[in-house]
């Protein structure tokens, strides 16, 4: 019996770049799969592969420490 066949959409220079904007806008991972039309995993491993930290950065110092605005 043979295996179902992966298909697997290859990424776009649009989509690699998009991908990079939007981490740089400190975009959720989730949402940057919605947008994309991605799977997370997807997101998650071409970030990877493009050494790409998916974590969110804080947006002030005040972030940091635990203070509310």
């Amino acid at each position: 019996m043979a295996l179902p066949q992966i298909m697997r959409k290859l990424w776009s220079l649009e989509e690699v770049l998009q991908l990079r904007k939007l981490v740089k806008q400190n975009t959720p991972a989730h949402l940057i799969a919605r947008k994309l039309n991605r799977s997370m995993t997807a997101v998650r491993m071409k970030a990877s592969r493009e050494r790409i930290s998916l974590r969110l950065m804080p947006s002030s110092r005040s972030d940091l420490n635990g203070e509310s605005r």
